[in-house]
């Protein structure tokens, strides 16, 4: 996103906001979904104990969040190494360059979970520890949040609220309605490779 789209965000004058998980800033962790999708890859049968209907990335986002860390865990513990391959996430140099170039950044959880499926005090715990990351790390609060999945829940919509969040931004692949609670707001997906 920093090295291929902000060169082209500041060419064409288009501000935005990148939703970050500082969990995952300065590693080279995987996203949960792609290790899924590595481990059925590498070990369809183990997956399908989990997976019965052979899509381990869909099962795992309806259990809950300590049942989908353990499964995927268990997973990759049963593959011979060469582990996973690593992504690079975001790194301080990276933000530093999209906050330098008048970009916003905005809460998108600790490390992306399936937050309507964590217990409460995890959500709260997922969105206030990003929230005082971000107060921290920009001198300011954010002022979006983007639900990780697009998954909403009562109990992070109260906490989004109470940290007075100006926008709440869903995964539905909807246009918003700019009339909808600005809390709930659809938004397009756009895959780019």
């Amino acid at each position: 996103m920093v090295h291929n789209g902000l060169p082209t965000l500041e060419r064409l004058g288009v501000p935005a906001t990148m939703f970050v998980c500082p969990g995952l800033i300065e590693t080279d962790v995987s996203f949960w979904w792609r290790l899924a999708d590595w481990a059925m890859e590498h070990l369809p049968e183990q997956s399908a104990i989990y997976a019965p209907s052979g899509d381990l990335t869909e099962y795992v986002k309806a259990v809950t969040d300590g049942r989908r860390r353990e499964i995927i865990k268990t997973l990759l513990d049963k593959v011979e190494r060469p582990f996973p391959p690593s992504w690079r996430q975001l790194s301080d140099d990276d933000l530093a360059a999209w906050t330098g170039a008048g970009m916003a950044l905005g809460n998108h959880s600790w490390d992306h979970p399936c937050l309507d499926q964590c217990a409460p005090d995890a959500q709260r715990e997922q969105i206030r520890r990003t929230h005082e990351w971000l107060c921290d790390h920009l001198g300011h609060r954010p002022r979006s949040f983007a639900y990780p999945n697009g998954n909403f829940s009562d109990v992070f919509d109260r906490e989004v609220a109470d940290l007075r969040y100006e926008l709440g931004l869903l995964y539905d692949n909807k246009l918003a309605d700019l009339n909808g609670p600005p809390l709930q707001m659809s938004r397009v997906i756009l895959e780019v490779d």
